[in-house]
């Protein structure tokens, strides 16, 4: 694959790195976000990369560069072009425009089947499926709502979220401000939760170690 972009703002024409794919279906957390579906490349992405194209041998675009692990080597992330292309034939048409103010719950979690069984044992968690609240952030609409760590998620709404990625799923179909019920198993006890769905446009200043490529 090749990675086009404006690295470093060095000015002059666009920089060119090459690599492979390394990996499809990447998830990464970014500042209070997660990032799922990702492509993995091996090409060099650096600051200023972010929003160029990464390509395959024939030249056609695969996927937008995104984001890079910080602190490895050769780690970087495209979103695949298949989640982009709705969203520019939208834009195209006049019928979309971007925008950052997107519903924001702040948790981290993980799926009960990716966790590991003492984590489980240690919050006594009897679920076979839902989402493991590993964090809470301070100050947001999961916290307001009394979401836990250790809490598993269960159903948003009323429909079963058997997944992290379920969760994350059912609160990007909401807007700023939205009242949602949430369904958590909390230490073999099940607990509806009422929370009023947050604005991600709050966390544009936010910074981690997964650092987006421009």
């Amino acid at each position: 694959v090749v990675a086009i972009g404006n690295a470093l703002n060095l000015g002059g024409r666009p920089t060119v790195t090459t690599g492979i794919l390394s990996a499809k279906d990447r998830t990464i957390q970014a500042p209070n976000l997660t990032l799922r579906n990702l492509l993995q490349t091996d090409a060099a992405i650096n600051p200023g990369n972010s929003g160029g194209p990464l390509l395959n041998a024939a030249g056609e675009v695969v996927g937008i560069n995104t984001a890079i692990i910080s602190d490895a080597q050769n780690i970087g992330f495209a979103i695949p072009i298949d989640k982009i292309r709705p969203l520019i034939d939208d834009i195209r048409d006049g019928k979309a425009t971007i925008t950052l103010d997107t519903a924001f719950l702040g948790v981290s979690s993980t799926s009960v089947a990716d966790t590991s069984g003492a984590t489980l044992e240690e919050y006594s968690v009897d679920a076979t499926t839902g989402a493991f609240v590993q964090e809470v952030q301070d100050g947001s609409p999961a916290e307001a709502a009394d979401l836990r760590v250790g809490d598993v998620i269960v159903a948003v709404d009323d429909e079963s979220t058997a997944t992290s990625s379920d969760v994350v799923a059912a609160i990007r179909e909401h807007q700023p401000g939205d009242t949602i019920t949430i369904t958590v198993e909390r230490r073999g006890e099940r607990l509806d939760l009422e929370a009023t769905v947050g604005s991600r446009r709050d966390l544009q200043s936010s910074t981690s170690t997964t650092e987006p490529g421009g």
